[in-house]
């Protein structure tokens, strides 16, 4: 009975040791497909990466030569920098407008304030434009426009005693004859009526009064 006992003991043992190595078989194939899983991504990671950094090289060379080129198109002195300036205050109306954006351009305005830029080039040769036409209403200087008055007024001066060395002599004019009334009007622009016409006297009159105030 007992010799029974442990051959049924043994058998059992057996198959129990048995199936524990075919269970540790198979975790040992199932490892070593892991492992070669394993080694298989690394290699693909490692080709990937080798390609990452092979793109970045041609990127930065890419980027060398274009930041060069660009370098070398915007590269200016200070020289033509401080004559282009020079250039805006002495040039014409007409043309600031165009020098006004070459320095806007060299000193690289981003998008949004070159448009700021336009727009202000464009109010500003519109303000010239209405004051070619219309007359400044005030000086620039301040003091509510009396050195622009003192310099037309200076300037009539001028222009009526250049008149006055150049005219033919005129006859005596008798007491009873009213007196010749200044004129704004430059001496190619004078009427060539008498001096002693009443509307050309009260709009001379009426233009230095104007003048004056």
């Amino acid at each position: 009975m007992h010799a029974k006992f442990f051959v049924r003991l043994e058998r059992t043992l057996n198959e129990e040791i048995s199936q524990i190595r075919e269970e540790l078989d198979r975790q040992s194939i199932s490892r070593q497909a892991a492992e070669e899983e394993s080694d298989r991504r690394n290699l693909q990671l490692d080709s990937k990466q080798k390609i990452i950094e092979d793109l970045e090289n041609q990127i930065e060379e890419l980027r060398s030569p274009a930041a060069k080129l660009k370098a070398d198109s915007y590269r200016i002195d200070d020289s033509t920098l401080r004559q282009l300036f020079l250039n805006y205050f002495n040039a014409e109306p007409a043309k600031r407008a165009d020098i006004a954006m070459l320095l806007a351009s060299i000193l690289e305005y981003p998008p949004d304030e070159m448009d700021k830029f336009r727009t202000a080039v464009r109010n500003s040769l519109t303000q010239a434009s209405s004051s070619f036409f219309f007359g400044s209403r005030a000086s620039p200087s301040g003091g509510h426009g009396g050195s622009s008055i003192t310099e037309q007024f200076i300037r009539f001066l001028e222009v009526e005693s250049e008149s006055s060395r150049t005219a033919p002599h005129l006859p005596v004019r008798n007491q009873s004859e009213p007196a010749p009334q200044m004129s704004l009007d430059s001496p190619r622009q004078k009427s060539t009526s008498p001096p002693s016409n009443p509307a050309t006297a009260s709009s001379s009159a009426a233009a230095l009064d104007s003048l004056l105030r």
